[in-house]
């Protein structure tokens, strides 16, 4: 389910509660090229305890912000809100 959607030029970075986006393991948030709907690279590890889901996404110049619920984002806890580079 997604729960949450920003577009940033060509990018559409979806977020919510799925595993996989057209067959390729996403976990909870994704990127997606605008243009081809090709799955992007782009794949910050969500980890979590029990549900997880990413509510929110936010663009401040170079960085994504999300939040939900969830304990680390690739291997760094961070509980619930989180920054990654586009």
């Amino acid at each position: 389910m997604i729960k949450s959607i920003l577009i940033d030029n060509n990018d559409i970075y979806l977020g919510g509660i799925f595993t996989n986006i057209n067959g390729v393991n996403r976990n909870t948030i994704a990127k997606i090229d605008k243009t081809t709907g090709n799955i992007n690279n782009w794949d910050p590890k969500v980890d979590y305890n029990g549900y997880h889901n990413i509510s929110k996404i936010l663009k401040i110049n170079k960085n994504i912000y999300f939040s939900g619920s969830f304990t680390s984002i690739n291997a760094q806890s961070r509980n619930g809100l989180a920054m990654v580079d586009k």
